[in-house]
């Protein structure tokens, strides 16, 4: 059974804040015992770089609520060019060069300060020193956008010897511990099961055993906590990394290159790592290249931090269309319209292809009510479709109005889903034939804002 609800939309709503809105996008600040912190910020999300130690990202929070790992132990520590930190293990969102047998032995890039310049409102470049004894410099740039939490982190790895030299980027930011960590499986996998994992000694068991926190659903390795070893290892097909913490969603997209070489032992292209305490790493790995004398290699990370609303049986939680990732295999890739808070599909280049957006669902099994709001167009009534999985659950077609982007409201009751299950938004752009536009007609994008679940108690 379903029902549809009409609501006028007056406006965007108003997201909670926990800075004003300000046209500065950077500032110095004083972090975590440095006096020289960069804050990168926009209206929900705040970063901190530390160029003193590392050119690491200390904090990385929407809504004031933090992902990264934090050690209080570590606060104001200092290179001296021999000492190690408290605990050995340097804390906060980490990039290096592999692989990982590469060990500069001075260790500048992984240690030492890093010189900056903020070149515009919301990116900050970091450059390290000079390591002539290993030929290389590394420069990253840090880019916030406007209106989001995505933050864009390129590596670049510089030859500055005067002979080739073959590296990789390595990935190493510590997430705070507690949550539960969801990779795509590739499905032409050189692991049996998807995945390799480290044994003492760097032993490697190229077809481990699935263990109470380490088990595969619906395509996915789900990692709930630490396991009986400490580093698995992985070659995705599509770099996709999904880490939900409370009441956080953390993301990190990457460029995968299954044509390339990868330098570790196990070839892979992301590995992960827990400590067993307070952290899990997060590690994407570059391919395996070879760089000549005054050239250089570089790598992006696209981080994601958003909100999804914990938990709570009897009452409506809403999942804004933010929390879902935009590219799904076999669709057209769907795209954030921030100005409107809704996922959209670009008209232009898929005027008759479905468009989605999907999301793994990391709540108790049961039966949910659930609900999706879309935007209404005046130039098109774009049709939606929800899936669980493989099994589309229903679809509906906007109806139409005289007023662009209200509110509408299609609900399907008792729909059964599982943790761990893959939900999925599609929708397609549509004309009317109404609104004229260039040669033809405009098109309604397909607009979606959120989906609401709703669950009963299991004692009611």
């Amino acid at each position: 059974m379903h029902q549809a609800i009409l609501k006028l939309f007056v406006g965007n709503f108003l997201l909670f804040s926990i800075y004003p809105l300000q046209a500065q996008k950077t500032e110095i600040v004083s972090a975590y015992g440095y006096e020289k912190c960069i804050r990168l910020f926009n209206e929900k999300t705040e970063v901190i770089i530390n160029p003193d130690v590392g050119g690491r990202i200390m904090r990385y929070a929407t809504d004031g609520k933090n992902i990264i790992q934090e050690n209080p132990a570590h606060d104001g520590w200092v290179w001296d060019g021999t000492n190690m930190p408290p605990g050995k293990y340097l804390a906060g969102g980490r990039f290096d060069i592999g692989p990982s047998k590469f060990r500069s032995i001075q260790r500048k890039h992984w240690f030492g300060p890093w010189s900056y310049e903020i070149t515009d409102g919301a990116q900050v470049v970091l450059i390290s020193e000079r390591d002539e004894e290993n030929g290389i410099q590394l420069k990253r740039t840090f880019k916030l956008h406007k209106k989001s939490s995505a933050l864009k982190i390129e590596q670049e790895i510089l030859n500055i010897s005067h002979e080739k030299l073959r590296l990789a980027h390595w990935g190493r930011a510590f997430l705070k511990a507690g949550g539960t960590l969801y990779l795509p499986v590739n499905p032409m996998s050189k692991y049996p099961k998807g995945f390799a994992m480290y044994l003492p000694n760097r032993v490697v068991n190229f077809n481990p055993g699935l263990e109470e926190t380490v088990t595969i659903t619906n395509d996915h390795l789900v990692i709930s906590g630490p396991f009986s070893q400490q580093k698995i290892d992985m070659d995705l097909a599509v770099g996709r990394v999904s880490y939900f913490f409370e009441d956080l969603l953390f993301r990190n997209t990457f460029e995968v290159h299954p044509g390339k070489p990868y330098g570790d032992i196990t070839a892979a292209n992301f590995s992960t790592w827990y400590n067993g305490l307070d952290m899990v790493e997060i590690e994407p790995i570059g391919p395996w290249e070879w760089i000549e004398p005054g050239e250089s290699i570089s790598f992006a990370e696209n981080w994601q931090l958003v909100n999804v609303p914990a938990w709570t049986c009897n009452e409506e939680m809403i999942i804004q269309a933010a929390a879902f990732s935009g590219k799904v295999a076999g669709y057209a890739p769907a795209y954030f319209d921030h100005t409107r808070n809704a996922m959209a599909v670009n008209s232009i280049k898929y005027p008759s292809q479905y468009a989605a957006a999907g999301m793994i669902f990391n709540y108790p099994d049961g039966l949910y009510d659930v609900s999706l709001t879309s935007l209404t167009e005046t130039d098109g009534e774009s049709s939606y479709q929800l899936w669980i999985n493989d099994q589309m659950i229903g679809q509906f077609q906007n109806p139409e109005s005289e007023i662009d982007y209200r509110e509408y409201s299609y609900a399907w009751k008792s729909v059964s889903i599982n943790k761990g299950d893959v939900i999925r938004v599609a929708s397609i752009a549509h004309t009317n034939g109404k609104v004229p536009e260039k040669d033809g007609t405009a098109y309604a994008r397909g607009r979606w804002r959120s989906l609401s679940l709703s669950a009963q108690c299991k004692n009611d």
